[in-house]
């Protein structure tokens, strides 16, 4: 597996940061010229290790000749903090990075799609939906939906005010997430949650928000990186293959 860790400054935070890459390769180990790209974004905390360590990826884009770019998530779940850094826009800075400065891996119109895990997922149909002419195709994978949820877990309530601010602002996080289902123009949005994964029920509700331009797909259980593994590569089937039934 060809990896590349990129260090680069971030302006839109004012810090050094960092994401990885990998690329394809052929099926004699050499490189292969990467004809699309694919965004992953990890859970709350993550470094973005667990795609590398967890799930199909290499297989993935040696199949599909697709470079993935693994942005870390760590403390600022992708958001404009409102305690905090504008960490949503230094993700969307990623590109213009790569864009300017790593030429061999497209990130033009329609040349990527973007899919994520928890808040990963959330960011992700954010980042589609509010750049519907960017991303051919978009998938969240058992998505936090739900800014407005009680403290717990990993989602302490100092956690939750820095992210979201105070209890009426939580609100208006999530409606304003939910107005934009409703509003883009986004197609190929992949939505997928377990009966058992925190947010299922609202999972549902945004999928019906988007409306035709997006799939829902739920199984038993609660979800893990297993499953978030084969929804991956469900999902790249899906967008490259345009297959009618997601399995």
């Amino acid at each position: 597996m060809a990896i590349i860790t990129q260090d680069y400054f971030c302006p839109r935070i004012g810090m050094a940061s960092e994401f990885r890459v990998i690329l394809p390769e052929t099926a004699a180990g050499a490189l292969a010229e990467a004809e699309s790209t694919l965004f992953l974004l990890s859970p709350e905390g993550e470094s973005g290790m667990n795609w590398i360590t967890s799930t199909k990826i290499k297989v993935i884009c040696d199949r599909y000749r697709t470079a993935a770019v693994l942005v870390p998530c760590l403390q600022g779940c992708y958001t404009d903090m409102a305690l905090g850094y504008p960490f949503y826009q230094s993700l969307r800075y990623v590109r213009e990075y790569i864009q300017t400065y790593m030429r061999g891996i497209p990130v033009g119109e329609g040349e990527m799609a973007v899919a994520g895990v928890s808040v990963g997922g959330t960011a992700a149909l954010r980042w589609a939906m509010e750049e519907p002419e960017l991303f051919a195709a978009a998938a969240s994978f058992s998505g936090m939906y739900s800014p407005d949820r009680p403290a717990g877990g990993w989602f302490t309530e100092k956690r939750l005010e820095n992210l979201y601010g105070d209890a009426q602002n939580r609100f208006s996080v999530r409606d304003g997430f939910t107005d934009l289902c409703r509003s883009t123009s986004a197609k190929n949005i992949y939505i997928f949650s377990a009966e058992g994964d925190p947010d299922a029920g609202r999972a549902a509700e945004i999928a019906e928000s988007i409306g035709a331009g997006a799939v829902f797909r739920t199984a038993e259980g609660v979800s893990g990186w297993k499953t978030w593994s084969d929804r991956l590569a469900d999902f790249m089937d899906w967008w490259k293959e345009g297959t009618e039934e997601c399995h």
